[in-house]
């Protein structure tokens, strides 16, 4: 069994300017990693610093462990219209059997501000539901509240990191996502992991962190 599936706390980091990242333990020991292999590849500034991500095409992430045995992967499916970014990506598992899907919710806007004229500013809840290949829910990632500055133009920006809440069904706390701020060289996550978790739930737990970026 590869560690990835042990440990209780996993380190993510981003290496390179796409969607590829490196998992390593406590003492940043690689025991996994994650590869964009198929889709198209924006630059890190692009999708980092400005969040100019097309959600719109079909994008595959694969997990393996260190000695090439693959772990899961992910799929985003590309939309119908031209521009409209999709909101749903699948799971599956090291034999490429379905083990369900991870979608983003609507987020839930929380309160609103204007400090610099021309920025205004929105605080909302960002979620993102589990379900398994049966359809049922298993979990939901919850975040801590976001604040988005909306530019000219209509653009907005993060100004806040990534720290989510990672429940399962019942609601009760299976995993914590911590994230670096928006826009930092080091795009780096913490996921602490509940011990004891089942198997099928876990994956799902360690899959949150790249489905975030697909959706």
């Amino acid at each position: 069994m590869s560690a990835v599936h042990t440990l209780s706390v996993l380190n993510v980091e981003q290496v390179s300017p796409h969607l590829d990242y490196r998992i390593t333990d406590e003492h940043e020991n690689v025991v996994a990693r994650v590869d964009q292999t198929s889709g198209p590849r924006p630059g890190w500034w692009k999708r980092n610093v400005f969040g100019m991500v097309d959600n719109s095409s079909a994008v595959t992430l694969g997990a393996s462990s260190v000695d090439g045995t693959s772990l899961f992967s992910l799929h985003r499916d590309a939309s119908e219209g031209r521009g409209e970014g999709q909101t749903t990506c699948r799971l599956l598992g090291a034999s490429g059997e379905p083990l369900g899907h991870l979608e983003r919710q609507e987020d839930e806007y929380v309160g609103a501000s204007a400090i610099l004229p021309g920025a205004p500013r929105q605080t909302l809840i960002r979620r993102y539901r589990l379900y398994g290949s049966d359809g049922r829910v298993v979990g939901e990632a919850v975040s801590a509240p976001i604040e988005m500055v909306f530019r000219n133009g209509g653009e907005s920006v993060s100004t806040t990191g990534d720290f989510y809440t990672i429940n399962d069904a019942s609601g009760q706390e299976a995993a914590r996502l911590e994230g670096t701020r928006l826009g930092e060289p080091n795009k780096r996550f913490t996921l602490r992991i509940r011990p004891g978790l089942p198997a099928d739930l876990r994956v799902f737990v360690l899959a949150v962190p790249f489905a975030m970026k697909l959706v």
